[in-house]
């Protein structure tokens, strides 16, 4: 039976990807794969630089994810300066151009969106030409070489990762089987704290999982994301696509024939 490797990912503050723009930067209410793939190439020491590394996690390691509580949408503002090449005559570094500036030259507002208090379940899946295994994966995990946030640098985990090692058929049914933390008493503590937010409700759980013929179950909606990676240094991402699925509740499965 395959074995994938499953990681809790918790945070008061995340911040997923979605169409680039400079006025305003988007969030998915879900990590595609390049953020799961970054999060774990951060734990195993991988530079941005080290562009062999870097796409062998992206051919050669598949994910998904459960999502426990997507969060609530939270909105940022900045400001943002151009660089004023005109101003300045052949300014050799942006420091340089920079500091032409008045405070009040080219301020653009722009506007940043958050998910705030989410809550995950990761799963990985290696291939067989994978250079790592998923000993070598949960390890990292454990202690990671660089320090591991969801999306931006504002945004470190409330919880540890609890990696674990499980057997499944396949990721749908290792996300569905053995979603949560290891330790209880962690995710327990911290459903009890979503449970003082004001307006909560406990949402119905769904999973996303990537798109195949095999795929065991019928009721799915298909999603496009543009984010399989292809080339690090230049920000290329290809298109694929995931199924999205609602996972039955405990009860509904006993009442099944």
């Amino acid at each position: 039976m395959p074995h994938f490797l499953l990681v809790t990912l918790a945070a008061p503050m995340a911040s997923f990807g979605s169409e680039a723009g400079h006025e305003r930067r988007g969030s998915r209410e879900r990590p595609g794969k390049s953020a799961l793939i970054g999060l774990l190439g951060a734990a195993l020491g991988i530079r941005r630089h080290d562009r062999q590394h870097q796409q062998a996690l992206a051919d050669t390691i598949e994910t998904a994810v459960r999502v426990e509580h997507p969060g609530q949408v939270m909105q940022d503002f900045h400001t943002a300066q151009y660089v004023p090449t005109a101003r300045i005559r052949r300014p050799q570094t942006r420091r340089d151009a920079l500091a032409a500036l008045k405070p009040t030259d080219n301020a653009e507002l722009t506007r940043r969106d958050y998910r705030t208090n989410v809550l995950f379940t990761a799963a990985y899946a290696r291939m067989s030409d994978c250079p790592w295994t998923l000993e070598e994966m949960a390890a990292a995990l454990r202690k990671p070489a660089f320090t591991l946030y969801l999306g931006r640098k504002s945004c470190p985990l409330s919880l540890p990762l609890d990696p674990r090692i499980v057997e499944a058929d396949d990721l749908l049914q290792a996300l569905a089987d053995h979603a949560g933390s290891p330790h209880p008493e962690r995710q327990e503590l911290f459903m009890r704290w979503l449970g003082h937010i004001a307006g909560y409700q406990p949402p119905r759980p769904y999973a996303a999982v990537p798109a195949a013929a095999d795929l065991r179950v019928n009721d799915y909606r298909l999603e496009r994301r543009n984010d399989q990676p292809l080339d690090r240094i230049h920000w290329h991402f290809a298109e694929r696509y995931e199924a999205v699925c609602v996972l039955p509740r405990p009860d509904e499965e006993e009442k099944q024939p």
